[in-house]
């Protein structure tokens, strides 16, 4: 069996022999054939099935544009482990898996960028609907309701005496645990509109409908743009209709500091940045 080097020796050779990459490239491609034999070798240690992956120009042309090291690897590590992952298809196409990487990131980035430039108040309104998502109806009166006990010292001191603070807890825990196990979830448009006024309210201190024709409005743009998804569920109630924040939970806090908004303030602590 070869080791770790000598594989990427074979490839380095491989690649010179078949001209894979401009000599000028090539030890640059010494480094590339080192990482993908680190992510391989667990797997296989057949050069024949490297080969596979090293041959393809567009894989080596993501990782040369990135740098050496850590920025090199993590700009291929995806496709290289789906690459690994499928050595024994008889149809796998690496550059196939690059394109489909470069295009998610672009949309990825397309999405960010675009909530970003939403109005102020669009951006509340997404951010409602990530909440949503991303906590169980259980959780909304732990953390919505006004008052409660958390943010009075003297009804936390009075539950303690009484000895109801350890159930709440529990009760905590177990919201989170449930929220933790669910995943996101499309949620009712009734219970984000009203998440919506209650975060406005907290944030802005201003007082908005609950539901109006520019909330509205506003809602169905962010369901025209892809940033919200109507979801469509077999024994769904038509007259209940439910969606889902697209906004993955990286992009979601980014989104929130652009408001000033401590969105873990309203996410179970499953969820919490």
């Amino acid at each position: 069996a070869y080791t770790a080097d000598q594989l990427s020796a074979l490839l380095a050779a491989v690649a010179r022999r078949r001209r894979l990459v401009p000599p000028a490239k090539d030890s640059k491609f010494a480094a590339f054939a080192k990482q993908i034999v680190s992510v391989a070798v667990r797997f296989t240690n057949d050069c024949r099935d490297l080969i596979k992956i090293a041959a393809s120009r567009r894989l080596f042309d993501l990782y040369d544009a990135a740098g050496d090291g850590v920025s090199g690897y993590a700009a291929v590590a995806t496709v290289l482990k789906r690459a690994v992952d499928g050595l024994h298809d008889p149809y796998l196409d690496v550059d196939a898996l690059v394109a489909d990487q470069q295009t998610t990131t672009r949309k990825r980035k397309t999405g960010t960028l675009l909530a970003a430039e939403l109005p102020v108040f669009a951006r509340y309104l997404l951010l409602a609907a990530f909440v949503a998502t991303y906590s169980p109806k259980d959780s909304d009166k732990q953390i919505f309701t006004a008052g409660s006990s958390q943010n009075n010292p003297k009804k936390r001191r009075k539950r303690d005496d009484q000895g109801t603070a350890s159930s709440k807890v529990k009760k905590s825990d177990s919201i989170d645990d449930g929220a933790r196990k669910a995943g996101p979830q499309a949620q009712p448009l009734d219970r984000i509109l009203s998440i919506h006024a209650y975060v406005v309210a907290n944030q802005l201190g201003q007082s908005v409908p609950v539901r109006s024709d520019a909330v509205l409005r506003a809602f169905a743009g962010l369901v025209k743009h892809k940033l919200i998804d109507r979801v469509h569920q077999k024994n769904d109630d038509l007259s209940q209709l439910k969606f889902k924040c697209l906004l993955l939970p990286g992009d979601a806090f980014q989104l929130a500091d652009t408001l000033g908004c401590k969105l873990e303030t309203y996410l179970p602590a499953a969820f919490r940045h």
